[in-house]
């Protein structure tokens, strides 16, 4: 029989690098707000809204912008997450970090192989990190992928595409199949049975094919047992996507990929791009939108089919041989830097901006490295007479900071501890294991990347710097920030106001380290400010007990005990605590041993805080002002203490309000327009008064509150139809939020009507961001709906939603009669 040939297919893979350094504090595990996202807390919330989440739910609209098709680009993508921002994602946005997990499953069911691959842990410079860093990297990279994904990674992206020779032996001794390189780092290709190599070092060669790297002998021979794939992304197309306006439209977009591929090439053929994930929809606004048109029109009307690597490497195995750049100095090349990784260390001016030297760089890492010398000297000194292997402990760390417990502390100690260990040696080997891990995240790569060291970037790295100094000093090492300013000094800085590293490390870096009595006071202030639980994002969590609140004229007083528990370390203090507020001062805490308790509550009874102070001094209890925090703490209490006035002025706000729009609807005559002073007064009190109900809003389920808003805001439009308010909008996209998932996790009427309620709202405010998520949430539950009767209780509501989400949906309206006709049979049969 005459076998059938296939014709050539024209493959496409878009990998897209999803990553943001760790912004967390080293002492807290909170990211401290961020002025330079704003309207949102920090850059992370920022480009999620812009970029990570689009991608999950990317609109196709018609042409009265009403969403016809929501499209998960993850389905079409290559990609990776950082395992740091996976981590924050999973906190912040658990229904968009589920999207991308069950994307990864589902890819690797249709395909037999994931779109999803690893990532280095924390995105440093492979080849400029020590051996036993770079094996803890990748080890760290690939278990946390497998716990969150469930399955092994295939391959891993290495930072900034950053590789030399023994970077990728360190692949191959992992098991990894491919790596994903710029076309500007091969030197020579042949064919694999070829002894005739071919200089291909300009770039200028066929990336629409695998090829192969082989591990050598010492005496050069090809190890034939030890290679890995490497995939050449076209450097072309993938800097129009990221740097030029490729992206500008789908079918613009989609053509230029169609014109890459070779019409005579008689065989399937693959080309790739690589670009950083924030591309689409940070970088670039609306190109998430951009790629779902593409993926799910474009590219059909032009035979493109969108695969992974590993998906093409299983039926295309490479035929051609290919070798890397050593670079300039012998460590290796990356994508971003066209000297070799000297971005990483000093020698080049890649990054620079606007005239400015980049000289602090070279100092930046002998700082670094020499601080992470003595961290690892001290780590591998009083770490061995109590594991069996610290290197090995270090690289099976991961398993329990991943989900830090008493049970994987118990199986950690199992595998490596050296002897029974008392609690105390258990601590001292956590806080050594946590050290290196701060002595890992000072090297995060964005540190060096643009043009000054005082930048958020290398000011993070600082961060990590300090917490390993503060460690070492606590573990015996004095003195050791002397060493390291000495060198930071060295790196000089672009700003005068800052002048060189070491300023900058002072002023930003160890000012912002917390002890643990700090952040217990911050903590407390939140909460009784607010009337909260102790919220953290982190590490350290806190409890209250024994609380006694005493109100003495305007002096207000909270006594109790808080517990402190540490999850990384194991560890957990008690003490007693006394909170005063006079006034609308800012607050002050006194802590003091746990037996202490008794006396501090008769000084709660102090008249003044000029006696409570005496006292508090007396009983050597330790205070905590607003004078001892840092530049972020200082603004958090101010915007605490802010909003606690705001409440406590409620009344007299929407009075004040009132009256303006009263003495307007009794003039209707009278343009507002005319009046800018007036003007700006209202819109301020609308600003407030629109502040405290929607924090109401995310603390109750009370309907009477939607009625108060809409109440409000007919108000001031019925008055004043020009009018400007505005509501945060990370308050109203968290009230959002919270409404979806109630609804999703119990479907009842209560619940949607609640939904109903916030999509009306949103409309009517004009509330974009919380429209935005309560679309994505709405297209969930119109999924669920259309697949199954389960909803059918539900048929009115979801009718209603429907209707007001501006969604379209082929027949969904007829699916929705038929989930009414099913309620109404339902209620035949049981009636």
């Amino acid at each position: 029989m005459e076998k059938i040939s296939c014709p050539p297919k024209n493959y496409v893979v878009i990998h897209a690098h999803f990553y943001q350094p760790p912004r967390e504090s080293p002492w807290t595990g909170e990211i401290p707000p961020q002025e330079a996202a704003f309207p949102y807390n920090d850059w992370n919330e920022r480009i999620a809204r812009e970029c990570y989440i689009p991608n999950a739910y990317a609109r196709i609209n018609d042409s009265l912008g009403r969403a016809v098709e929501l499209v998960n680009n993850y389905e079409y993508l290559s990609f990776n997450f950082g395992p740091t921002l996976l981590a924050w994602l999973e906190k912040r946005y658990p229904a968009c970090y589920s999207k991308i997990i069950r994307t990864a499953a589902k890819s690797r069911k249709s395909l037999g192989h994931s779109n999803a691959i690893a990532q280095g842990y924390n995105h440093v410079i492979m080849p400029l990190a020590s051996f036993n860093d770079r094996l803890t990297q990748v080890i760290w990279g690939l278990a946390d992928f497998q716990a969150r994904f469930g399955f092994k990674a295939e391959a891993m992206w290495l930072p900034e595409t950053a590789a030399d020779e023994n970077t990728l032996r360190l692949l191959i001794d992992q098991g990894l199949g491919y790596a994903i390189l710029s076309p500007y780092q091969a030197e020579m290709i042949r064919p694999v049975d070829s002894e005739k190599w071919t200089d291909i070092s300009s770039g200028n060669f066929d990336t629409k094919r695998p090829y192969v790297w082989f591990d050598r002998s010492a005496d050069g021979a090809r190890i034939r047992s030890r290679s890995i794939a490497l995939f050449f992304y076209d450097g072309p197309l993938s800097k129009a996507a990221a740097f030029e306006n490729s992206l500008r439209d789908s079918a613009t977009f989609a053509a230029s990929l169609a014109a890459g591929f070779n019409p005579k090439s008689g065989e399937d053929q693959l080309l790739s791009l690589a670009v950083d994930g924030e591309t689409f929809g940070h970088h670039h606004k609306f190109a998430d939108m951009t790629l779902a048109h593409a993926f799910r029109h474009e590219f059909k009307k032009r035979g493109l089919e969108t695969t992974n690597f590993a998906a093409y490497l299983a039926g295309h195995p490479p035929q051609y041989e290919a070798e890397i750049k050593k670079g300039p100095d012998g460590e290796g090349t990356a994508w971003s830097c066209a000297h070799g990784l000297r971005r990483w260390k000093g020698g080049c001016d890649c990054g620079r901006e606007s005239g400015a030297q980049t000289n602090w760089r070279l100092p930046l890492r002998a700082a670094l490295n020499w601080l992470a010398c003595a961290a690892a000297e001290l780590y591998a000194a009083e770490g061995s007479p109590l594991l069996k292997d610290v290197w090995r402990a270090r690289n099976d760390y991961i398993k329990f900071f991943f989900n830090p417990g008493a049970e994987t502390a118990s199986a950690f100690f199992a595998s490596h501890a050296a002897k029974p260990l008392t609690s105390e040696e258990k601590t001292k080997v956590l806080k050594l294991l946590e050290m290196q891990k701060n002595a890992l995240f000072m090297f995060t790569s964005c540190g060096w990347f643009f043009s000054d060291i005082s930048r958020i970037e290398a000011v993070e790295n600082l961060k990590y710097a300090a917490r390993v100094a503060a460690a070492l000093e606590e573990l015996g090492f004095k003195s050791i920030e002397k060493g390291f300013t000495a060198i930071l000094e060295l790196a000089p800085s672009n700003y005068p106001e800052f002048d060189n590293g070491r300023k900058v490390y002072e002023r930003h870096a160890r000012t912002s380290a917390p002890d643990t009595e700090r952040f217990a006071a911050l903590r407390l202030m939140e909460k009784f400010l607010f009337g909260l639980g102790l919220l953290t994002a982190g590490p350290v969590r806190f409890s209250t007990g024994k609380e006694e609140e005493l109100t003495t004229g305007e002096l207000t007083t909270v006594t109790g005990e808080i517990a402190v528990n540490n999850s990384l370390r194991l560890e957990t203090t008690t003490c007693a605590f006394l909170y005063a507020r006079y006034d609308d001062q800012f607050p002050l805490v006194w802590f003091a041993e746990p037996e202490k308790l008794a006396a501090m509550r008769e000084l709660a009874a102090s008249p003044d805080m000029d006696a409570l102070s005496a006292g508090a001094a007396a009983l050597k209890a330790r205070p905590v002002s607003f004078e001892d925090f840092s530049y972020e703490g200082k603004a958090a209490i101010i915007q605490w203490v802010v909003r606690s006035i705001r409440h406590k002025n409620k009344s007299m706000l929407a009075k004040f309000l009132n009256d303006y729009l009263y003495v307007f609807k009794k003039n209707p005559k009278t343009d507002l327009a005319a009046f800018n002073e007036i003007a700006g007064e209202i819109e301020l009190y609308a600003a407030e008064v629109f502040e405290i109900l929607f924090d109401e809003l995310s603390l109750s389920n009370d309907p009477a509150l939607f009625e108060k808003i809409f109440d409000a805001v007919r108000a001031l439009k019925s008055c004043q139809p020009g009018i400007k308010f505005a509501v945060h909008p990370l308050k109203a996209a968290d009230c959002a939020l919270d409404a979806v998932s109630q609804a999703l996790a119990a479907p009842s009427k209560e619940n949607l009507d609640r939904l109903l309620k916030f999509l009306e709202l949103a409309r009517y405010l004009g509330l974009s961001d919380a429209f935005f998520h309560l679309q994505n949430g709405l297209s969930e539950i119109f999924a669920a709906a259309a697949a199954g009767r389960q909803w059918s209780p539900y048929a009115r509501e979801l009718k209603a939603l429907y209707e007001h989400s501006d969604i379209i949906i082929e027949r969904f309206s007829l699916k929705l009669d038929e989930l009414a006709g099913a309620k109404t049979e339902n209620s035949k049969l049981t009636g």
